[in-house]
């Protein structure tokens, strides 16, 4: 075992990049809310990006190491401390044994991702390790469970081969942080954004919404100036995915997140493109928001530049252990 929960925290779970292959059956794809944290978390350590990761919402968690282990933190929403003093962010650092790591808050953004070397070994389910208890997948987080690393790939006894193991020891390199802080979230048009009036139309672009408390890991309840139907239309229940925007009879749009339902029957009026699905991860009640239009071309040279970040990120790691 690696580690023991003293502290659970508000929300925190162990996830992967997502369940993949099952929303014909109703499954979701679940997996970390903000993916591109996640995967600099892995990747910083010597993982793949798909290796699972510690979800932590906010701040409250905390836990001891029962073994020396290689980790690393990625995202928003708290910090982590041991022995009272703040630990690196986007950084490999080496933790020894009976170490006591805590988090404690911090204003940008809303989840927090731990990484530790070889991934966290929760049993899998589907072929993902995500957390998902509705379908009976994994569990939240709770005092007194306890949670093991994977075994360490040759990348990460390379990246510990440079580190003083006698102490808590962090890596001189690490990943650029950029600020998560944001009000805008890019969209495209939703399948059913002809259906709803000019006014709506023109006041969901120039108008903010606020997340309100009930909002989760399936969907963003938001509160704003309605949205009306300009055609009033019968909807049966199709498709949706992470990131689509519905609007609810009242009016009020919902934004749905990794733990949202395969199919909907309410109307689409965006989707959110891939590239900003981690700044809507970071968001939490109370946070306002206004959505910015954008084309399908603009939104995949976007979601090209992320991946190519992270493939770079990947490139320079290996380079510089020499793999």
């Amino acid at each position: 075992m690696s580690i023991k929960i003293t502290k659970p925290g508000i929300y925190s779970s162990v996830q992967d990049q997502g369940r993949f292959g099952f929303r014909r059956y109703g499954v979701p794809v679940s997996g970390s809310m903000d993916k591109f944290a996640a995967g600099i978390a892995n990747l910083l350590i010597g993982n793949s990006r798909n290796e699972a990761v510690l979800e932590i919402t906010l701040h409250g968690l905390e836990f001891i190491f029962l073994q020396d282990s290689l980790v690393s933190f990625a995202g928003g929403g708290s910090r982590p401390y041991a022995d009272h003093h703040a630990l690196d962010m986007y950084k490999a650092i080496w933790l020894p044994k009976d170490t006591v790591v805590n988090f404690r808050h911090h204003p940008d953004g809303c989840r927090l991702y731990m990484g530790i070397a070889g991934g966290w070994s929760e049993p899998l389910f589907m072929k993902s390790r995500s957390c998902f208890p509705t379908a009976g997948a994994g569990k939240v987080i709770k005092a007194g469970d306890q949670l093991s690393g994977g075994l360490p790939s040759p990348l990460a006894v390379k990246i510990v081969g440079e580190m003083d193991t006698s102490k808590i020891s962090m890596a001189g390199w690490g990943y650029s942080e950029t600020s998560i802080r944001t009000d805008i979230v890019r969209v495209i048009k939703g399948p059913e954004w002809d259906l709803f009036s000019e006014d709506s139309r023109n006041s969901w672009l120039r108008s903010s919404f606020t997340v309100t408390q009930s909002s989760n890991r399936m969907g963003y309840r938001l509160s704003g100036d309605p949205l009306l139907l300009g055609v009033k239309k019968e909807m049966i229940s199709t498709a949706v995915t992470m990131g689509m925007v519905q609007v609810t009879p009242d009016g009020m749009p919902l934004l749905l997140m990794a733990d949202a339902q395969t199919i909907g029957g309410y109307p689409r009026i965006a989707t959110v493109i891939d590239a900003d699905l981690p700044v809507c991860a970071q968001i939490k009640p109370g946070d306002k928001i206004r959505f910015k239009e954008v084309t399908p071309h603009f939104a995949e040279a976007l979601y090209i530049e992320k991946e190519e970040q992270l493939l770079r990120l990947e490139h320079l790691i290996n380079t510089k252990m020499q793999m």
